[in-house]
């Protein structure tokens, strides 16, 4: 718990350092995260919403934290529910492409790491279930914006690998999934 205390603040830190001379951006999002089961794909979609903050940092360079949260009432033909909270937090690098238009885009690469909480579900324990754990979690993923005013963007795709070692019963203990987002952002200070 104390971790993610610890995750809860960078994340703070680093909306409020995007409101700085630097600026930065805070997005909001609708994610959906296409996940497997063991042994074969068995693969179920878990719906949910994120939120990142951004900070410029010198040419593109930047710094990103994130929480996402998802959920499925069932997964696969499984009568099991599985829900995901994830905090991570690492640099990014923003291209800024030609308008379109009047449009300005950019074009978002980042690598994060941080948490991922597993909840209301079954996870393997020392000899029993427990409905609740805590792993590390990597993104790595891209982002497209397409600006609509100085301050305002919205983000058609995004497109982001997430990596987790839950416990399970594969021999490696780890998982792969899949995760989408589209939203909007708000830009603040210098861009």
């Amino acid at each position: 718990m104390r971790t993610l205390s610890i995750l809860l603040l960078g994340f703070g830190l680093a909306a409020a350092a995007s409101a700085q001379s630097k600026g930065g951006d805070v997005a909001l999002t609708y994610t959906p995260e296409r996940a497997n089961l063991l042994g074969g794909c068995g693969c179920f979609w878990l719906q949910g919403g994120g939120i990142e903050a951004g900070v410029n940092v010198s040419h593109g360079f930047g710094l990103a934290a994130n929480m996402t949260a998802v959920h499925s009432s069932h997964m696969g033909s499984q009568n099991v529910s599985l829900g995901l909270l994830t905090f991570t937090m690492g640099p990014r690098y923003r291209l800024q492409l030609p308008a379109v238009g009047k449009h300005g885009n950019s074009l978002t690469g980042k690598w994060l790491i941080g948490l991922d909480h597993g909840f209301d579900s079954v996870f393997p324990g020392d000899g029993n279930a427990l409905s609740s754990n805590t792993s590390f979690a990597m993104d790595a993923g891209v982002q497209y914006d397409v600006d609509i005013t100085n301050r305002f963007a919205i983000r058609p795709l995004e497109v982001d690998w997430e990596r987790s070692t839950f416990p399970n019963t594969n021999a490696n203990g780890s998982q792969n999934t899949l995760r989408l987002a589209f939203g909007a952002l708000v830009r603040f200070g210098k861009q």
